[in-house]
């Protein structure tokens, strides 16, 4: 058995004994899936909403662009090399076993082959790979609309047998999952759809860790479509002559090429026998030599018509040429506004003009926040979990609430992705959970429950509201906001004490699995969690240490209090001792210290006071772990990733809103260290969010 992790690239077994009409059924299985991929993406058009159908992951956006860049996105990287697939895919490694149907000049749009792929797994998971049918084409549905789309379809075949014996690989299925792109009604923007059907069989957190990964890979479509969109060149510039094109196919058949790769090409369908043949095809190196390339296509190009789709063309649509399909001088972005009443900001105009559209975007998230973490805290989404579909005035009547305003609510919730809305008519309209929605589920791994509540009662919100009394004085907002620090606050108010103990402890768990994969723990002898409210992560670590090794949870004399409670679900927890006090006063004595999310709430003199505190109490040679949002000190990653804010930055803001601490850089932190007697060891990103910066006690 290969190890977790194990990247060997297996070895495939030429098929040479085709039986009569295999060909023919694997073509006939990737067209069905295709059909049913389009029929399940034109019966919804809900713009901008996470959709969950039968466990399948519908994903639908905005984008800026046509259809013809995102066909030339995916089928230029099948006449580059692997690792532009791979890429383009966010896959890990891949190989094209056989062509079904190659592309032609007559159907430069169309690709049928049998893919295997390998993709990597969240941690302690083993990777997965899958062989699957792969059909990509272009078409006109039921309203005119031109789109294409590529599709995946699991599939048994024995060029691509099981390769967890030798590799370690898990065999995972596909079924309907692939990209659609369709005209919308504005010029120069289109709907794509995201359905990712996969069966991963991993636990419910990894399997949404792998999705997550996937759909990153929309990101570089977006930014791909970006620079197209950019390019201000007439469309007849960018075409080749008819002659060219044929040029290319002949050099594309010369098989003394040196960049050529073996690619196995099965016969078509109309040819007497099915034996494959072993002609072999240039699929690796410069795009511009493979053929026929998208953008060196003739202008007399037809999109073809699916059988589930309309079977016949407008006039004014039949032999549309490249040309035809034209992009506007700026983004219709703000166009599409109009017509969805969601949508996602392509983001091409605000490099033009200027788009207060995006920026109020912005502005709605907190409106956003305020709308889930009602439907959180109110026990709408435990309903949901626990009685599937239902109505607005369904669920206003069994938890008390008004069901005009709960259903606004709920429409803004299915604009979030949390729910999913059948129609918008408040008394036939039913709200299902997404597999989003139900991260704000009671009492589930990896619930946001706790951290919307904590973040919603006073303690949290009445701070922001003075946000900028702190950014005038550097002092917290909370002396503003109730005369004291959010500790002090917390001592008065021992229920949202609990509330925020358990909110952390939530957070702990999404983090606890990337931190412990990168520390080890092997001759740890006495770990000791400082401020480890529930102690999830210490328990983790114990379960990573020597058995003979123990843990004591060291924290507040309330937090201590619900302790043994907390410590009997754990396996580990029989290993644990709850100790009360204040880490500014002493620590238990131990070898390897435990600081997660803890000198963030600090200032740096108090910091160093805490880190002081464990120089003193600590084993000779005691290993000091900082587990934080560490700042990073690149200006660069200052810039939004993928659309995405950055944790780090806004926790910051936490930071200075709550109290005296704030996030740091790991040059920031070794500063601490110094003053504190501590000797900087090591930095290291986690493949999460979350940095760990070592110590040692000298």
């Amino acid at each position: 058995m290969a190890p977790i992790g194990s990247s060997s690239r297996p070895h495939f077994p030429l098929h040479t004994t085709w039986t009569t009409g295999e060909g023919a059924h694997l073509r006939s299985t990737a067209t069905a899936a295709f059909d049913a991929l389009l029929e399940a993406v034109t019966a919804s058009d809900h713009v901008g909403r996470n959709q969950t159908k039968h466990s399948r992951n519908h994903t639908q956006l905005v984008l800026p662009g046509i259809v013809t860049d995102v066909a030339a996105f995916f089928l230029d990287a099948l006449d580059a090399s692997d690792s532009v697939y791979c890429d383009r895919n966010h896959i890990d490694d891949t190989e094209l076993l056989y062509v079904l149907k190659p592309r032609t000049m007559d159907q430069p749009l169309r690709f049928m082959g049998l893919r295997w792929s390998r993709f990597g797994a969240p941690l302690l998971c083993r990777p997965r790979d899958v062989c699957v049918v792969e059909y990509m084409d272009a078409f006109v549905d039921e309203r005119g609309r031109r789109g294409w789309a590529t599709c995946m379809q699991s599939v048994c075949h024995p060029s691509c047998p099981d390769f967890k014996p030798h590799h370690g690989l898990v065999r995972s299925t596909v079924h309907l999952s692939g990209y659609v792109a369709i005209e919308s009604d504005v010029p120069g923007v289109i709907d794509v759809h995201v359905v990712l059907d996969w069966n991963f069989g991993m636990p419910p957190w990894a399997r949404n860790a792998a999705l997550a990964k996937r759909l990153q890979g929309l990101d570089k479509l977006d930014a791909y479509l970006k620079l197209k969109s950019l390019d201000h060149r007439p469309r007849h510039q960018q075409h080749v002559t008819h002659e060219r094109v044929a040029d290319k196919a002949s050099h594309h058949n010369d098989n003394h090429d040196p960049l050529r790769r073996h690619v196995r090409d099965l016969p078509s369908s109309s040819n007497q026998s099915d034996h494959v043949s072993r002609q072999r095809a240039l699929c690796q190196g410069d795009m511009s030599t493979s053929a026929p390339s998208f953008h060196s296509q003739p202008s007399n190009l037809t999109f073809a018509s699916s059988p589930s789709m309309r079977t016949t063309m407008d006039d004014d649509f039949n032999g549309a040429t490249f040309d035809s399909l034209h992009i506007p001088s700026h983004c219709g972005v703000c166009q599409a506004y109009l017509r969805h009443a969601s949508y996602m900001p392509c983001q091409l105009c605000d490099k033009v003009e200027k788009n207060p559209a995006i920026l109020l975007d912005k502005f709605n998230q907190v409106l956003a926040f305020r709308s889930v973490s009602a439907f959180s805290t109110l026990g709408v989404a435990d309903y949901l979990g626990a009685h599937s579909s239902s109505t607005a005035a369904t669920i206003a009547s069994s938890l008390a609430l008004h069901p005009s305003a709960l259903f606004r609510v709920l429409c803004a919730c299915a604009n979030v992705g949390v729910v999913t809305q059948s129609c918008p008519h408040e008394a036939d309209a039913m709200f299902t959970l997404t597999p989003m929605g139900e991260c704000l589920l009671s009492n589930v791994p990896g619930s946001l429950r706790n951290v919307l509540d904590a973040w919603s009662r006073p303690g949290h919100w009445h701070a922001f509201q003075h946000f900028e009394n702190a950014i005038k004085t550097g002092e917290a907002a909370t002396h503003a906001a109730y005369g004291s620090d959010i500790w002090s606050y917390y001592r008065q108010h021992p229920q949202e004490q609990e509330v925020f103990a358990s909110a952390m402890s939530d957070l702990s768990g999404a983090a606890i699995p990337p931190i412990l994969g990168s520390v080890s723990f092997e001759n740890a002898s006495v770990i000791v969690d400082v401020g480890g409210s529930h102690g999830s992560l210490l328990a983790g670590a114990l379960a990573k240490a020597p058995p003979q090794a123990r843990g004591i949870l060291f924290d507040l004399a309330p937090v201590v209090a619900t302790a043994p409670a907390n410590l009997a679900q754990f396996e580990t927890g029989s290993r644990i001792t709850a100790v009360a006090g204040s880490f500014f006063e002493f620590v238990p004595q131990g070898d390897v210290y435990l600081l997660k999310h803890i000198l963030h709430d600090w200032s740096d003199e108090e910091s160093v006071q805490i880190l002081k505190t464990i120089a003193r109490h600590a084993n000779h040679g005691a290993r000091v772990l900082v587990m934080e949002l560490v700042l990073n000190s690149n200006v660069e990653a200052v810039a939004p990733v993928g659309g995405l804010l950055s944790p780090s930055i806004f926790m910051d803001l936490n930071m200075l809103s709550l109290c005296t601490g704030q996030e740091r850089t790991a040059e920031q932190y070794a500063g601490l260290f110094a003053k504190a007697g501590l000797r900087y060891s090591k930095f290291t990103q986690t493949p999460s969010p979350y940095g760990i910066v070592e110590a040692i006690v000298e």
